[in-house]
């Protein structure tokens, strides 16, 4: 038997560094966007232009927080619930997603230190339609329902055969370049402070609006725009192993330590 749990950055009483301690799989869920952001000829001319407007810094940062403790404590990272969405002209126009986006997407998780995915298809919503039309209708009833990977609205299944079976040819030519331990080498950190996080808290008139998530998301986006490999450190990291921890890295950033803990400073 294993104990799995999610890490929400969304509630201030979740220590996900001192529950990983308890648990033999870290599980979270999240998905990658491509386009959506800018006009459907600019979002969607190239596969480049189509992950950079689909802004997903903030599933990549939770998956680099996550692989981060999981490496910490020596246990795997599962994304259960992992989804893959294609937008055009906007962030709430759904069109379906591309066989090339599949393998995109599942790689760009093995690079942001995943170990395992199930992919979310959301089984019951195969009962509510009998056409096509149907299938589109289900997927535009909820955002949940624009995720799910066997409504053929969101992604038609030549394309999904397509895409995971190009992963797998893929993965089986370079996933020894996964094998390595650690597998990701960053020289760059993020200090994340949870004693902030507590006393700021990151509820204050909308999902991720406070000045505490505000900088922490600003100083991740930056970075991966800058195309710089972060890791995540945990100030409770710097109280048990002291400064070790930031052996081999050459910029620690902390956007957010307004609050730190006794021990942080010195190691610093």
């Amino acid at each position: 038997p294993h104990v799995a749990a999610f890490y929400n950055i969304g509630f201030e009483g979740i220590d996900p560094f001192k529950t990983a301690k308890i648990l033999d799989i870290y599980t979270s869920e999240g998905g990658l966007t491509f386009g959506g952001s800018l006009a459907s000829s600019v979002d969607n001319r190239d596969v480049i232009n189509a992950i950079f407007s689909g802004d997903n810094a903030r599933d990549l940062f939770n998956k680099d927080l996550e692989s981060s403790i999981a490496e910490y404590h020596r246990i795997p990272l599962i994304d259960a619930e992992f989804s893959i969405r294609r937008r055009s002209g906007g962030p709430s126009n759904r069109v379906p997603t591309r066989a090339q986006d599949i393998p995109t997407a599942l790689w760009s998780m093995a690079m942001h230190g995943v170990h395992g995915i199930y992919n979310y298809y959301l089984l019951g919503d195969n009962l509510r339609w009998d056409s096509y039309a149907g299938a589109q209708r289900t997927a535009g009833s909820a955002y949940y329902r624009n995720s799910g990977m066997l409504n053929p609205a969101n992604v038609a299944y030549a394309d999904l055969s397509q895409g995971l079976n190009a992963f797998h040819r893929e993965f089986a030519l370079l996933a020894g370049l996964l094998q390595k331990d650690p597998r990701r080498s960053p020289n760059v950190a993020l200090l994340y402070s949870q004693p902030s996080k507590r006393i700021l808290g990151v509820w204050k008139n909308g999902y991720f609006s406070n000045d505490f998530t505000r900088r922490t998301f600003s100083a991740y986006r930056a970075l991966l725009r800058l195309c710089y490999e972060s890791q995540v450190v945990f100030e409770e990291q710097l109280g048990e192993r002291g400064p070790g921890v930031l052996a081999g890295i050459d910029a620690l950033v902390a956007p957010a330590s307004v609050f730190t803990a006794r021990e942080t400073l010195p190691a610093v």
